[in-house]
């Protein structure tokens, strides 16, 4: 798996079986097992259906939602993202200084502050 994709196969019990990894699947496994208003054992087992392809036995269940769990844990996927988020910031804060140097010399340009050149004849070159 590269740092650009997500798993499409988790294997649990020995098998691999085929996930549903893109977010709006993982959008709505979220908002299954975050309804209150069904009991807990419920809302593992609509998650478990719409997470992993195929029936899983009984007995792989606890090691299935344990997967799922880990898979849902938002450090392992978005690591890449925030690592380039860190470089966005980083970068942003960088040109911000840039923005503000280029109004700075604006203003003194505006106002005749600015360090200029000279010619001989003192005619003035911005």
């Amino acid at each position: 798996m590269s740092s650009w994709r997500l798993p499409t196969r988790l294997e649990v019990g020995g098998k691999a079986y085929p996930i549903h990894s893109d977010y709006r699947d993982i959008l709505d496994i979220l908002h299954r097992l975050n309804d209150a208003s069904e009991p807990e054992f419920i809302r593992w087992r609509v998650a478990l259906a719409l997470f992993y392809e195929g029936d899983l036995p009984r007995s792989d269940y606890p090691e299935a939602m344990q997967k799922l769990a880990d898979f849902l844990k938002p450090a392992r996927h978005f690591s890449f993202f925030s690592r380039a988020f860190s470089f966005l910031a980083d970068f942003c804060a960088g040109l911000k200084k840039c923005f503000h140097f280029i109004e700075y010399c604006d203003i003194m340009q505006r106002t005749n502050k600015m360090p200029h050149k000279r010619r001989q004849n003192h005619e003035v070159f911005y």
